[in-house]
């Protein structure tokens, strides 16, 4: 095969940005693209598709596209549908699970109108919407045994490990260290953690969730119930990095 020239390179990425422009044209996100993957259109007259959801219940076993059909906008709708599906699932789910969120933040509330709580105390002041809350954790002279992308725990060390034994979660939030704020950057949180244990322990208040199911958005900066993230997202991209669908969704819009 003949070495690529500088003007068939140039062509591959003329091509390739306007087929980006046209699938974002025709409402194409990021999400929806890789939901497309995989799937066929199996009829032109029901527009069954192979992943469904749709099943083509014409005669005959309906009517096969034509060599060179465009199936663009049939696969677009067919994503969406399955997207659609998957959503309401989660959020089913996800609303089996009320029952004790609601009934924890009822509790921190009643707790909190009473007095009992501060900003000391750890893991009951509420955030923002009632999502998350402070968890003041003191870690000892040594390594942490927690691993962190941005500001949020990426990963906990296994036995013998500090975060492990202190209870440290995947997914919780930096936000101070010995009571000073911190950037969202890795780097700025190592420098004051390394500062501080120079002196001796270390604090570190970590924003998190208000119960289990719900994630922190690395672009909003919310922590969101589970249906509001795709489930790639969480798996393949995870705290530090993941975002919820409607961040997704308008990242993908303007990138």
């Amino acid at each position: 095969m003949a070495p690529k020239t500088k003007a068939d390179v140039k062509a591959a990425r003329s091509m390739a940005r306007e087929e980006k422009e046209s699938l974002q044209a025709a409402g194409v996100t990021k999400d929806l693209k890789k939901q497309m993957q995989g799937d066929a259109l199996l009829c032109t007259v029901c527009v069954a598709t192979q992943l469904g959801p749709g099943v083509c219940v014409c005669k005959g076993g309906g009517v096969k596209p034509p060599p060179g059909y465009d199936a663009t906008a049939e696969l677009l709708e067919a994503a969406k549908q399955r997207h659609a599906v998957k959503k309401e699932a989660e959020k089913l789910n996800m609303a089996s699970k009320q029952g004790t969120v609601q009934a924890s933040r009822a509790k921190n509330k009643e707790a909190r109108d009473q007095g009992q709580i501060s900003m000391a105390d750890p893991g009951v002041v509420l955030q923002g919407d009632g999502t998350d809350c402070l968890t003041v954790v003191e870690f000892q002279m040594g390594k942490l045994g927690l691993s962190i992308e941005k500001n949020a725990v990426s990963s906990v060390g296994e036995a013998p490990s500090q975060a492990l034994e202190l209870g440290v979660k995947v997914g919780w939030v930096i936000c101070e260290v010995n009571g000073e704020d911190v950037p969202a950057k890795k780097v700025n949180i190592m420098k004051k953690a390394a500062a501080c244990m120079k002196e001796g322990p270390v604090k570190f208040t970590f924003r998190t969730p208000i119960a289990d199911g719900f994630h922190h958005c690395a672009a909003c900066d919310k922590f969101l119930e589970v249906g509001e993230f795709d489930g790639e997202e969480l798996s393949g991209n995870g705290p530090g990095k993941q975002k919820c669908l409607g961040c997704a969704e308008f990242a993908d819009m303007f990138g």
